[in-house]
């Protein structure tokens, strides 16, 4: 009997490799879906796993602070009390001002500094500093300063050069005497306001404690750094710093969370571990059908031969393990190749980011949780497969020999319910009669390829969405918001007097004033720091738009706020919220809130701002229109005035903040093509398992004299429509995953509006239209060499 068993069993595995053997496109494709899955699912969770490794072991190393508390002035001496509030680690007590710094060169750059005090000979015991060219300060050194990386990097910035920083009408020449990293600004983030800074205007710089008593004008210190114990109860721990600090009046309490550059890379790595969960689920469900539908075809296509294996002693487990085999091998191969090819690319992944975000230190290793997810990447691949296999296959198995050994007669054509509602189309050519009827003959097909076009669809759209939506986002904030061509930043306000002085220049067209005041935004218990900008009521350089995209300015008593704040404040139109700056403390009703992509201000008239700052007709910048080919000319004016901080030209900062988003588009192009791949591996199984299904019915249609050209229009007739149809839903789903994901990344830091441009539409039809078109030629070809006479010996037999 064991000699019987393993003869049946050698038979059988024969026959599988065999059947593997004949079919191998249509396995390779439902493979290549399984691979895909499994990849992006370990590539993508492996590299977000080593990110939020690498982060962790940055911060750890370098003692990020878990608060940041800013305030007026205090004096140094307060860091002891500090330190002896239960749950506190350890204090660091520091000035953090904004001066104007002068680059070395031909060509004269002057930027807004912010300049962050360290102490000399020693390192701080919160935000500590990375050194990656150069050396740290010297015990007693005063009159050198360290530039963070980024922007050294931009400006070609070496150890050794002199900066020039400017302060009250000042000039003080320091040496930079190293490059480093801190925890503070890997993403070199302005504020919560403002994400994406161009280091054309912006800078991070630190300096000895000494240095920085003579920019600020004495030893206080305005910000204060905290590290807590891992225990420690947070909200109890915060609560009694600030009542301890309340004295030296609080403008900010900043946590670790809301830390502007910390919460740009959770933002992102948040991103990151969401694609990696929801994007591969879509290539394995895709698989698991398109397992599905080949193996369903092959049973059909053998039933005749289960008929015999069941009638020469096959059993029915027998007959269910040899069709799950083709299931198991599709999972199995598929999940160990994108398991490793996953891993290979996990590394890339972690290269790429870590580079391009200037990471202090990178940590990967293969934890509990990195096997955990190889073998939840084997699972998913499988599974599947597995679960899709074993449905066709266990219909073989409880096929009765004689029942199998007939074959079940064609689906009858019929009048389409659409001709009756539609007489029109009875007269249509056979051409196009015989391809509509043949979608309706056979609905489970029709759906399975409507189903695979609109699942390839919906990732390609979801993709694409993304760059839609950024590059609205950008057209959005530097041609309708930011109107003006220029902007002069100043370090300190200025008299009102300097906007007459600059419109008088010939190379302005219009000029306006802006006052910004950092200012806390108090309503119902919750407070938020940020920054309220004073504006003209008529201003024509900067835009503001309603949520419903009406162009809105400030009115007297009033105050416009970004959309983001809606939701972090839980404030709604006509309340009143109190508006609390370093002079004064005003209160306002919300007049209604405005779009704001970057960020999240509050916007008042300029008279309003002025009351902020104690009533002084000061500004704190210009807003520039200038004649064409005058920009240059501007910037070497505006270096001219004693106070000007930076001066940001628009079209400097678009190209940067473009540049940042490049490796993002470029992600999002790569998802595009992976949707096409996803598209191209479904729409093919189903097509050619739908062709080579029908092999007997177009034997038929040649021998009664139909050309190989009208039945291959047919084909490509019958596959483009139902590739249109899987448009519609397609289209649906992407968007509405488009806006599952815009929701999770959405915040008061960064607002997206969901667009989809008409060419993104029109992409997503033309690759449909392409796909269809190149998954059907195989099919095609092979129809076109059918032996006439040995399938009508087969269909007669």
């Amino acid at each position: 009997m064991s000699r019987v068993r393993r003869w049946f069993g050698a038979k059988l595995q024969r026959k599988l490799l065999r059947d593997l053997y004949s079919s191998r496109g249509l396995f390779l494709a439902v493979i290549v879906v399984v691979l895909l899955g499994v990849t992006f699912f370990e590539a993508s969770f492996l590299g977000y796993r080593n990110l939020k490794s690498s982060y962790d072991y940055s911060y750890e190393t370098l003692h990020f602070a878990d608060l940041a508390v800013e305030v007026v002035q205090a004096p140094p001496d307060a860091v002891q009390a500090l330190e002896s509030i239960p749950g506190v680690r350890a204090v660091y007590g520091r000035v953090n001002t904004e001066v104007g710094l002068s680059l070395p060169g031909e060509e004269a750059k002057r930027v807004l500094a912010r300049v962050i005090s360290l102490p000399s000979g020693s390192r701080p015991p919160v935000n500590d500093v990375k050194v990656e060219k150069g050396r740290y300060f010297q015990e007693g050194e005063t009159d050198a300063l360290l530039a963070e990386k980024s922007f050294a990097e931009h400006h070609q910035l070496s150890p050794g050069d002199t900066l020039h920083l400017i302060f009250d009408g000042q000039e003080l020449n320091l040496c930079l005497a190293g490059i480093v990293t801190s925890p503070e600004y890997i993403w070199p983030a302005k504020s919560r306001q403002e994400l994406l800074v161009s280091p054309e205007t912006f800078g991070v710089f630190f300096v000895p404690e000494q240095t920085a008593a003579l920019l600020s004008g004495g030893p206080e210190v305005n910000e204060f750094c905290f590290l807590f114990e891992e225990q420690a109860d947070e909200k109890a721990v915060v609560a009694r710093i600030e009542e301890a600090l309340a004295p030296y009046r609080v403008m900010a309490t900043v946590t670790a969370d809301e830390q502007p550059s910390n919460a740009a890379l959770q933002m992102d790595l948040q991103e990151f571990g969401e694609m990696a969960e929801v994007f591969p689920v879509m290539f394995l469900l895709v698989g698991a059908l398109a397992t599905y539908i080949l193996l369903t075809r092959i049973v059909h296509n053998q039933r005749p031969h289960i008929g015999l294996m069941r009638a020469v002693g096959y059993s029915r487990r027998q007959v269910l393990f040899h069709y799950v085999s083709f299931g198991l091998i599709i999972g199995v191969v598929g999940s160990v190749l994108g398991v490793v090819v996953g891993y290979l690319l996990s590394g890339v992944v972690t290269t790429l980011y870590v580079g391009m975000l200037g990471l202090p230190y990178t940590s990967t290793s293969m934890g509990w949780m990195e096997w955990l997810a190889i073998e939840e990447g084997l699972f998913l691949g499988i599974l599947p497969c597995f679960v899709a296999g074993i449905i066709p296959a266990l219909a073989a198995s409880r096929i009765a020999p004689a029942e199998a050994m007939r074959l079940p007669p064609p689906p009858s054509g019929r009048k389409l319910l659409l001709e009756r509602l539609f007489p029109f189309l009875k007269r249509l050519p056979s051409l196009w009669k015989l391809p509509l009827r043949n979608i309706f003959r056979n609905r489970r097909r029709s759906l399975y390829t409507v189903i695979g076009v609109a699942l390839g669809v919906s990732l390609i759209l979801v993709s694409a969405a993304f760059v839609d939506s950024i590059d609205y986002l950008l057209d959005l904030q530097f041609n309708h918001i930011q109107r003006y061509d220029a902007q002069i930043s100043f370090a300190e306000p200025q008299p009102e007097n300097m906007l007459g002085e600059v419109a008088n220049w010939t190379e302005t067209t219009v000029v306006e004033p802006v006052l910004q005041v950092p200012a806390r935004l108090e309503y119902g218990g919750e407070a938020y720091s940020t920054l309220v900008v004073g504006l003209e009521p008529d201003s024509r350089l900067y835009g503001l738009y309603s949520l419903d995209g009406q162009a809105v300015m400030p009115s007297p008593g009033e105050i416009l706020l970004s959309e983001g704040l809606q939701h972090t404040l839980d404030i709604e139109v006509g309340d009143a919220l109190a508006v609390r700056s370093a002079s004064a403390v005003e209160q306002l009703r919300v007049s209604g809130f405005v779009k704001q992509p970057m960020g999240t201000y509050g916007y008042v008239t300029l008279e309003q701002a002025r009351d902020l700052v104690g009533g002084q007709p000061v500004l704190s910048g210009l807003m520039l229109d200038v004649k064409p080919g005058c920009l240059g000319s501007i910037r070497e004016q505006a270096y001219q005035i004693p106070g000007t901080a930076s001066v940001e030209l628009t079209a400097e900062s678009l190209d940067k903040v473009n540049e940042l988003m490049g490796l993002l588009r470029v992600m999002m192009w790569v998802m595009v093509g992976f949707g096409a791949a996803l598209s191209l591996a479904i729409v093919f199984t189903t097509v050619t398992v739908s062709v080579l299904g029908r092999r007997w019915e177009i034997a038929t249609m040649r021998t009664l004299g139909e050309s190989r050209g009208r039945i291959a229009a047919m084909l490509t007739i019958e596959n483009l429509s139902l590739g249109l149809v899987g448009l519609l839903p397609g289209v649906g789903l992407g968007y509405g995953l488009a806006m599952l994901f815009f929701g999770l990344i959405e915040s008061d830091m960064i607002s997206f509006d969901l667009v989809v441009f008409t060419d993104t539409y029109l992409l997503a039809t033309g690759l449909v239209v392409l796909i269809m078109l190149l998954s059907q030629l195989p099919g095609i070809r092979y129809l076109n060499r059918l032996n006439l006479a040995r399938v009508a010996k087969e269909q007669a037999a």
